[in-house]
């Protein structure tokens, strides 16, 4: 179980950034006073080509838009997936979920996962949105849509996008029972993998 007030379980250690070649390991409460993480409050965030839609958003997600952003008449599939907070955690009632992440990174490293994805299945387009902020339960967090030739391709791929994202993407929760919250981060997260490129291109 993670500790309190700190996503990476521990209370010494919380995200490892690389500045300028070095490594600094910083405390949660550092991360979440910062200003550049205070700056996340309102506008969306969004990296948009004309195969590739990123957004991180404080407003809720519509999956009906999907089929429409990721759709291209050369494409005989679209898969999407729809992850939303449920209302339990190992026996214990969930009321909320809150999300909180740094943007510049978040984009950074969905589109390492869209440039893989590319090399792995013959996709056309990907449409990736996650929510920031207060998520309720019954609503989405995450919005995924893969459009291919065929559908092998965007069956596999989104499923390997999900995995990978809960995997490689700095987003954190807290999640909000009805006696308490904690600061969680996904189980499959690997914080080397914030400083893999990094580590790659020297």
């Amino acid at each position: 179980m993670a500790s309190h007030g700190n996503p990476l379980g521990s209370p010494l250690l919380g995200l490892v950034c690389v500045f300028g070649g070095g490594i600094v390991i910083r405390t949660l409460a550092q991360i979440f006073k910062s200003p550049k993480l205070k700056q996340l409050s309102k506008p969306d965030v969004v990296d948009k080509t004309k195969d590739k839609l990123l957004r991180l958003t404080f407003s809720p997600l519509e999956s009906e838009d999907l089929i429409q952003q990721c759709g291209d008449p050369s494409c005989g599939a679209i898969s999407t997936f729809v992850g939303t907070t449920r209302n339990s955690f190992q026996g214990k009632a969930v009321t909320k979920l809150v999300y909180d992440a740094y943007d510049s990174m978040c984009i950074k490293k969905l589109n390492e996962i869209c440039d893989e994805m590319r090399s792995k299945w013959n996709v056309k387009k990907i449409v990736i949105h996650h929510r920031l902020g207060i998520c309720p339960v019954g609503e989405a967090s995450v919005l995924i849509a893969v459009s291919s030739p065929h559908r092998k391709a965007s069956l596999e791929a989104t499923q390997w996008c999900i995995n990978t994202l809960k995997e490689r993407v700095p987003i954190w929760k807290r999640e909000h029972y009805l006696d308490g919250s904690i600061w969680k981060e996904n189980k499959e997260f690997d914080a080397k993998n914030l400083t893999k490129a990094k580590n790659q291109s020297n």
